[in-house]
């Protein structure tokens, strides 16, 4: 029965679609024991250091800008060697 499946670890299964994948991967937290999804765990660490680099914008403009830059310098940088 083509519905029956519930996971692609299963030979029978067919892999899952994408937007399944995407879907699995944001789930949130609505009630006790539920789990949370990678997407919904990586944007609150993300989301940490985008608050502490806030607070060093307010503190020392100068050390915000010379981080923000070497980062993005950093990231070009990966990006075009691994092109």
């Amino acid at each position: 029965m083509p519905g029956s499946c519930i996971r692609p670890p299963d030979p029978t299964c067919p892999p899952l679609p994408v937007h399944a994948s995407l879907m699995r991967a944001s789930r949130t937290k609505n009630e006790n024991g539920e789990k949370v999804g990678a997407l919904n765990k990586l944007f609150g660490f993300v989301y940490r250091g985008r608050e502490k680099m806030k607070a060093l914008k307010k503190s020392n403009r100068s050390l915000y800008y010379g981080i923000k830059y070497v980062t993005l310098g950093g990231l070009l940088t990966a990006f075009v060697v691994w092109a």
